[in-house]
C-alpha cells in the first residue's frame, strides 16, 4: 500500500473515532454495504453471513473503522470468488463429476502438529494438499498475477502483525488449511474464537443438523472438484486440514464416505495458550486492537472446548476411520508417523519419499522464525479449569493413545 493510502486510512480512522463519539460511523457493516449493488454477490449470499452480520452490528465500537472495512472486504472477496466458481461450473459441468478420492482430514486441535503433518504429507506428488493460492483463487491459473495477489495479502499480514509468521508460516505454494473453503460455505472459526459478541453465530453453527451441514460440505467438495478439474489433477488422495471439521465429523463422513481422519493430540496446557496467542495476532491482521487478553483467552478456550468435546461425542457414536498421533512422539520421529499413514492408505513408501520428507524437515526446523512464547496465566486461564472443561475429549483421548 502506498504512503498516501496509509495516510488516507489513518485520516478515515481518526474521523471515524470522532463520529463514533457522537454515535455515528463512516463504515457500517451491512448486507447492503457488502453486496454493493452486485447481483452476483446477492445470489451467492449465505445464511451464515446473515447470522454473522447480526453479531457484527453489536460490535461497532470494538471493531472500529479498520476492523469494519476488513470484514466487509473479506466477505466481498468470498462472494466474488463464489460468483467465479458458479460461472466456472456452468461453463464446465463435468467438474462436478470429478471424484474426490480417499480424502485425509487432519483434524487435531490447533497447535498440535497439524501443520507439520499436513505439509510433510504434501511433499509427495501422489497426495494433494490445496496450496494457498489455490484456496484463495480456485478458478484461476498459477500465473504471476495470481501469485502477486497472494503475496500482497501476505505482506499486509506481516505489516499488521509482525509476529504472525513466528506462529504460523504461509506462502503461495505452501499447503494451506481449509479456512477459506469453509468460509465460502458460511462456516467461520476465527470470529467465535475471538469475540464475545459472536456467540450467537457459534451457537447457530453448532446447532446445524446433519442435512444442513451436508449441504455445506457438498459446496466445500465442489470447490475441491473445481480446483482439481481445472488443473487436471488425479491424486491418490487429498490431504485436508482444519480444526473446524471437528464440529461436524458426521457430516464430513456423509459427504466423504472414504475419509480417513488423522487426529493429533497434545497437552492442552500447551495447545490453549498457543492458540490464544495465534488468535490475538489474527485479530490484529483484521485491524482490531481493542481485545483484552482475558476476553480473547476466554473465547478461544471455549471455542476449543466446544470443538474437542463435540468431536469426541461424535466419534463415540459414529464409525470413523481414525489414526491417532501424539504430538511429542510426532516431533521426536515424524517419519515414523508418515509411514504409519502411508500404511493405512496402502501406499508404498520409497527411498525417494523418505528423501523428500527429510529434506522438508531439514529446511523447516521448529522455531525457524523464532520461538513462540506463551503461558496459561497471561490469558487468565489455569490447568484445573482446562482439565474439567475438556473432560469428554480427555476421556476419549485416553482410549486411543
Amino acid at each position: 500500500m502506498s504512503n498516501s493510502g496509509v495516510l488516507l486510512i489513518g485520516l478515515a480512522s481518526f474521523l471515524n473515532r470522532v463520529l463514533e463519539s457522537f454515535g455515528m460511523s463512516l463504515q457500517r457493516i451491512s448486507k447492503k454495504a457488502i453486496v454493493d449493488g452486485n447481483s452476483g454477490r446477492l445470489e451467492e449470499w449465505d445464511e451464515g453471513f446473515d447470522v454473522l452480520l447480526k453479531c457484527f452490528r453489536r460490535m461497532k465500537k470494538q471493531l472500529g473503522f479498520l476492523g469494519s472495512v476488513s470484514i466487509i472486504k473479506r466477505l466481498q472477496k468470498l462472494l466474488d470468488s463464489k460468483v467465479e466458481i458458479s460461472k466456472y461450473v456452468k461453463e464446465n459441468p463435468l467438474a462436478m463429476r470429478f471424484k474426490i478420492v480417499r480424502p485425509i482430514f487432519i483434524i487435531g486441535l490447533p497447535r498440535s502438529g497439524t501443520t507439520l503433518l499436513h505439509r510433510l504429507l504434501s511433499q509427495d506428488d501422489r497426495l494433494k494438499a490445496p496450496l494457498q493460492w489455490e484456496v484463495l483463487y480456485p478458478t484461476r491459473k498459477d500465473s504471476r498475477d495470481t501469485i502477486d495477489m497472494v503475496q500482497d495479502i501476505l505482506k499486509y499480514i506481516e505489516r499488521s502483525s509482525p509476529d504472525f509468521r513466528k506462529k504460523h508460516d504461509q506462502g503461495p505454494y505452501m499447503a494451506e488449511e481449509c479456512e477459506v473453503l469453509l468460509n465460502r460455505c458460511g462456516i467461520f472459526g476465527d470470529f467465535p474464537a475471538q469475540f464475545d459478541d459472536t456467540r450467537e453465530y457459534a451457537s447457530w453453527f453448532c446447532k446445524q443438523n446433519l442435512d444442513q451441514m451436508k449441504e455445506r460440505y457438498e459446496y466445500y467438495k465442489l470447490q475441491l472438484q473445481v480446483m482439481s478439474y481445472k488443473q487436471k489433477l488425479n491424486p491418490w488422495a487429498f490431504i485436508l486440514k482444519s480444526r473446524i471439521h471437528l464440529f461436524h465429523l458426521a457430516s464430513v463422513k456423509a459427504v466423504f464416505p472414504e475419509a480417513m481422519f488423522v487426529w493429533t493430540h497434545r497437552n492442552l496446557d500447551e495447545i490453549v495458550p498457543s492458540f490464544c496467542s495465534l488468535e490475538l495476532s489474527a485479530s490484529r491482521v483484521m485491524g482490531v486492537n481493542k481485545l483484552s487478553k482475558n476476553e480473547l483467552g476466554r473465547n478461544s478456550y471455549q471455542h476449543l472446548v466446544n470443538a474437542a468435546n463435540t468431536a469426541a461425542d461424535t466419534r463415540a457414536n459414529t464409525e470413523l476411520h481414525c489414526v491417532d498421533i501424539d504430538y511429542e512422539s510426532l516431533i521426536e520421529d515424524p517419519i515414523k508417523y508418515i509411514k504409519l499413514i502411508y500404511n493405512e492408505l496402502d501406499l508404498d513408501y520409497s527411498d525417494d519419499d523418505f528423501a523428500k520428507h527429510q529434506k522438508f524437515l531439514d529446511e523447516n526446523s521448529q522455531h525457524k522464525f523464532g520461538k513462540h512464547e506463551y503461558s496459561l496465566e497471561e490469558w487468565g486461564l489455569d490447568e484445573e479449569s482446562i482439565e474439567n472443561a475438556f473432560d469428554g475429549y480427555l476421556r476419549m483421548q485416553r482410549n486411543y493413545l
